[in-house]
C-alpha cells in the first residue's frame, strides 16, 4: 500500500482550503447580486406607489427624495451614528460581561441559584423599556442611563445561552475528568468551555442585536446625540424624507454589525464549521 507524503497531504489541505474560499465567495457574490434585484425592485415599487397614488410626501416621500436627504446630511448621520455605536459598544461589553458571569454564578452556587434565578426569570420577562423612566430619575437622561439601556438589553440573551449550554454538558466527562484527577480549571477549560463556545456566541450575537435597538430606543425617548434622537427631531417638523434615511443607515449599520458578529463566530469555532 503507498503511502500519502506530507507534501501531497498539505497540497491536498490548500486545494481544499482554496477550494473553500471560492466557494464562499461565490456564494456571497450571488446572495449580493439577488438582495440588489429584490432592492431596485421594492424602490421601483416604492416610486411608481407614490407617483400613482399621488400621496402627500409628508406621508410617504419618493425614494429620490429621500436619497437626495441621505447624501447631503452624510456628516450628521456620520457623527450621529458614531455617538450610538458608542453606546452600543459600552452597552454591549457590559451586558455581556454581567451576563456571563450571572450565568457561571447561577450554574456553579446552588444558593446563588436559588436566591437570583428567580429574579433573572422576572427581569427577563419584563420589557426592557420600562425600566427607562426609572433609570432616568435614577441618572439622569445621559450617556449612563443609554449605556445601562443597552447593557440591559444585551445581558439576558448571553445570561440564557450560557447557562443552557453549561446544562448542556455531558456529566459524563466531567465526571471522567474528574476521575482522572483532572482539577477543575483544567475540566473548565478543556471540556466544558468549547461546548458552551458556540451557546455563548449565538447569545452574543443575538445580544448585539438587542443592544443597537437598546441604544436607539434610549435615544429616541431623551434629548441625546446619537441617531435615534436625529430621528426624533424630525418628528415635530414632519421630515418624513430625514425618518426615512435615519432608517435606512440604522438598519444598514445593523446589518454590517450582524454580518461582522457572523465573521467572528467562524473564525472564533472555526473547529464547529469544518
Amino acid at each position: 500500500m503507498s503511502e500519502v507524503s506530507p507534501g501531497t497531504t498539505a497540497v491536498n489541505k490548500r486545494s481544499a482550503d482554496r477550494a473553500r474560499v471560492t466557494t464562499a465567495m461565490r456564494d456571497s457574490l450571488r446572495w449580493s447580486l439577488r438582495m440588489g434585484i429584490v432592492l431596485a425592485v421594492l424602490i421601483g415599487l416604492w416610486h411608481l406607489a407614490v407617483e400613482i397614488s399621488g400621496v402627500h410626501p409628508v406621508v410617504l416621500p419618493p425614494p429620490t427624495l429621500v436619497a437626495e436627504t441621505l447624501i447631503s446630511r452624510i456628516p450628521l448621520f456620520a457623527s450621529s451614528m458614531w455617538s450610538t455605536i458608542q453606546t452600543l459598544i459600552y452597552g454591549f461589553l457590559i451586558g455581556s460581561i454581567a451576563g456571563a458571569l450571572a450565568a457561571f454564578i447561577v450554574y456553579y452556587s446552588k444558593r446563588a441559584r436559588w436566591a437570583l434565578y428567580p429574579y433573572l426569570v422576572a427581569l427577563f420577562v419584563i420589557p426592557k423599556a420600562v425600566y427607562i423612566p426609572l433609570l432616568i430619575l435614577w441618572i439622569g437622561a445621559g450617556r449612563s442611563y443609554q449605556v445601562i439601556i443597552a447593557a440591559l438589553f444585551a445581558f439576558f440573551p448571553l445570561t440564557d445561552n450560557t447557562l443552557k449550554g453549561l446544562q448542556g454538558v455531558d456529566r459524563d466527562l466531567i465526571d471522567m475528568g474528574r476521575l482522572l484527577e483532572a482539577s477543575e480549571w483544567t475540566i473548565f477549560t478543556r471540556l466544558q468551555l468549547p461546548a458552551i463556545s458556540p451557546y455563548m456566541v449565538a447569545g452574543m450575537k443575538v445580544g448585539l442585536s438587542e443592544a443597537f435597538v437598546g441604544a436607539v430606543l434610549a435615544e429616541l425617548l431623551v434629548p441625546a446625540t446619537g441617531i435615534g434622537a436625529r430621528i426624533m427631531e424630525a418628528v415635530g417638523p414632519s421630515n418624513t424624507e430625514f425618518i426615512l434615511a435615519g432608517i435606512l443607515v440604522i438598519a444598514v449599520v445593523g446589518i454590517i454589525t450582524y454580518l461582522g458578529m457572523e465573521m467572528i463566530e467562524r473564525r472564533m469555532l472555526f473547529w464547529h464549521y469544518e
